[in-house]
C-alpha cells in the first residue's frame, strides 16, 4: 500500500510540474509581445538613421514652364472674329510668305455677297428704266421746243431730270461695287495667311474655336529660337532684374540646363492672367527652335544662416509639421515651423536651433519616447 501511494504521489508531482512549465512558457511569450521585452530582458528598439541639424545658407527658387521664341517674331491676327473651319499648319512647320495658315467660316459672307449681287442687278435694271424714261422725255421736250411748242424752262427741267437720273444711277452702281469689293476682300481675308516666311512657333486656334482680332492666332518666328519667354507671378517678379541670370532646361536638346540672361521684364501684369512676361536671351550655339518647351529656374529669396533639414524628414498631418530627434536613446517628437524650400532641403524657422540629432530615416515608424537604435544607411 505504501508503495502504491508513493507512485501516485510521484505521478501527480510530475504532472503538476509539466503544467507549471507550460503555463510559465506561455506567460513569457505573451509578455514579450505586449511589453516588447524578449526573454533576455532586452528592450526592442526601432532602427533609424540620423544626422546633425546644421545651419547654413539657403537659396530658394521658382521653377516655371516657358517656351523658346525668336527675337524676330510676327504675330498673326485674324482680320475679324469668326469660327475656325480649318487649320493647315502645326507648331514647328516652316511656312512661306502668303501661305494659308487657317480659314474662318465664310458661309454668311457668301450669302451676303450673293444677296448683294442680286440686289445690284435689280436696282440697276430699275435705274436704267428711269434713265431711259428721262432721256425720252428730254428728247420729246427738245423736239417740241424746236417748233415752239415747249418753253425753255420746260426744256431745262427735262434736261435736269435726265442728268439727275444718270448721276443717281452712276452713284448707286459705285456704291454697290464698293460694297461687293469689300465683301470679296473680306472673303479673301477668311483665309488667314502668313505675313512673312518663317517657322510657326505658336498656334492658338483650333477647328471649331473662335478667332478674335483682339488676340494673336499664331506667331511666326523669322529666325531661329534665340530666346525664352516665360510668365511669372507677382511673388517672383520682384526678385528679377534685367541682366540677371536663370537656369534654362530644354530637354529636347540636352539633359543639362544652360544659363540665360534676363533681357526684358514686363512692368505690368497681363490683364487676363495677372502674370508678368519675362524674356531671356539664350547663349549662342544652341540649335533651339521656336515653340520648344523650356523649364526656367529663377533664384528668389536667400537666407545666410538658416536651420536646414532634409525636406523628406518632415511629417505633415495637415495641421502640424513634426520631426523626430534622438535624445538619450529615445525618440522625441518636435513640432516645427517651416520657411523657404530649396533643392531637397527646408528652412526651419522655429522648433530647432541646430546641433540636434535628427532622424532622417525611420521617422514614420516612431512615437514619442520609443526606443531607437542608430544604424548607418537607410
Amino acid at each position: 500500500m505504501n508503495h502504491r501511494k508513493s507512485g501516485r504521489l510521484l505521478a501527480l508531482t510530475a504532472l503538476l510540474t509539466a503544467a507549471l512549465l507550460l503555463f510559465s512558457g506561455c506567460t513569457a511569450e505573451e509578455g514579450q509581445e505586449e511589453g516588447s521585452v524578449p526573454a533576455s530582458g532586452e528592450v526592442i528598439s526601432t532602427p533609424v538613421s540620423v544626422q546633425t541639424v546644421a545651419r547654413g545658407p539657403l537659396q530658394a527658387s521658382a521653377r516655371l514652364s516657358g517656351r523658346v521664341t525668336s527675337s524676330s517674331e510676327v504675330s498673326v491676327m485674324a482680320p475679324m472674329g469668326g469660327k475656325v473651319t480649318a487649320v493647315y499648319v502645326e507648331v514647328g512647320d516652316t511656312v512661306a510668305n502668303g501661305q494659308t495658315l487657317f480659314s474662318l467660316d465664310k458661309s454668311d459672307l457668301w450669302n451676303n455677297l450673293n444677296s448683294l449681287e442680286a440686289e445690284r442687278t435689280r436696282t440697276i435694271a430699275l435705274l436704267e428704266a428711269q434713265v431711259s424714261q428721262a432721256r425720252t422725255n428730254y428728247e420729246n421736250t427738245k423736239a417740241l421746243f424746236a417748233i415752239g411748242a415747249a418753253s425753255q424752262l420746260e426744256l431745262d427741267g427735262a434736261e435736269i431730270t435726265l442728268l439727275s437720273a444718270e448721276t443717281s444711277m452712276a452713284s448707286t452702281i459705285q456704291t454697290f461695287d464698293d460694297n461687293l469689293r469689300t465683301l470679296r476682300d473680306t472673303l479673301a481675308d477668311c483665309d488667314v495667311k502668313a505675313p512673312v516666311a518663317g517657322r510657326v512657333s505658336s498656334l492658338l486656334v483650333t477647328v471649331g474655336a473662335t478667332a478674335s482680332p483682339a488676340a494673336p492666332s499664331a506667331v511666326i518666328s523669322e529666325g531661329g529660337g534665340d530666346q525664352v519667354t516665360v510668365s511669372v507671378s507677382e511673388t517672383v517678379q520682384p526678385y528679377l532684374t534685367v541682366g540677371g541670370t536663370a537656369e534654362v532646361l530644354i530637354s529636347t536638346l540636352s539633359p543639362e540646363p544652360v544659363t540665360a540672361t534676363i533681357k526684358t521684364i514686363s512692368p505690368t501684369a497681363a490683364q487676363q492672367t495677372r502674370l508678368f512676361d519675362v524674356v531671356l536671351t539664350l547663349p549662342a550655339g544652341l540649335d533651339a527652335t521656336g515653340g520648344m518647351f523650356a523649364t526656367v529656374t529663377f533664384a528668389t529669396e536667400q537666407r545666410q544662416d538658416a536651420v536646414l533639414i532634409p525636406t523628406e524628414c518632415i511629417l505633415n498631418d495637415g495641421l502640424t509639421q513634426t520631426v523626430y530627434l534622438v535624445e538619450d536613446g529615445r525618440a522625441a517628437a518636435r513640432t516645427v515651423t517651416t520657411g523657404l524650400v530649396g533643392d531637397g532641403v527646408t528652412e526651419i524657422t522655429s522648433g530647432l536651433e541646430g546641433g540636434e540629432t535628427l532622424v532622417i530615416v525611420g521617422q514614420s515608424y516612431l512615437t514619442e519616447g520609443a526606443a531607437v537604435r542608430i544604424v548607418e544607411g537607410a
